[in-house]
């Protein structure tokens, strides 16, 4: 459902038959970019409830911010429209302050970077690639290193990604503590 490539376009990157599914594959390095990067490419719903220590921002759990969050007072069970969202950094800002409350504000919204599969980012695209690429052609993930005669191969990436892929994604991750 928020797959960065299609299985049509990793079936012709591995140059393989129409007939294999890549389904699972693709599904499973596209949560690890994510959760590598920090970011969600595809948009989706979510649902955050916020406590308020009476301030005039409220920070969201994922953006970019597309539309028009809803805000539900919790307390009040009214629902909130005077404020304005900063939709690149995932702040709600309100003039005069939000009252303070725990789990005070529940806040519907849609985020992330693109709409769909077809408008992922061209270097995320090519990075789910070349780590489909490479996981598909390690098929026995037990086997860290081999060597038959001048033939040599070495799993060395102590978290999975291939270097090329890591150096790809650097400039989507978002920094830790934000």
């Amino acid at each position: 459902m928020y797959e960065l490539v299609s299985n049509s376009e990793a079936l012709t990157y591995l140059q393989l038959p129409a007939t294999v599914d890549l389904t699972q594959l693709i599904t499973n390095i596209s949560a690890r970019i994510e959760t590598y990067t920090g970011r969600w490419f595809i948009t989706r719903p979510v649902v955050d409830v916020l406590d308020s220590g009476g301030g005039g921002m409220l920070f969201l759990s994922r953006y970019p911010v597309q539309g028009t969050p809803t805000v539900t007072d919790l307390t009040a069970n009214t629902q909130v429209t005077d404020f304005l969202t900063y939709s690149g950094s995932g702040m709600l800002y309100r003039e005069g302050g939000w009252e303070a409350g725990r789990q005070r504000y529940r806040i519907e919204y849609q985020a992330g970077i693109c709409a769909d599969v077809a408008t992922v980012p061209a270097d995320v695209k090519q990075a789910a690639l070349e780590w489909i690429k490479a996981r598909y052609d390690r098929r026995d993930p037990a086997i860290r290193r081999e060597q038959l005669g001048d033939y040599s191969y070495s799993a060395d990436e102590p978290d999975g990604i291939p270097p090329g892929v890591k150096a790809a994604l650097s400039l989507w991750c978002v920094p830790r503590g934000h």
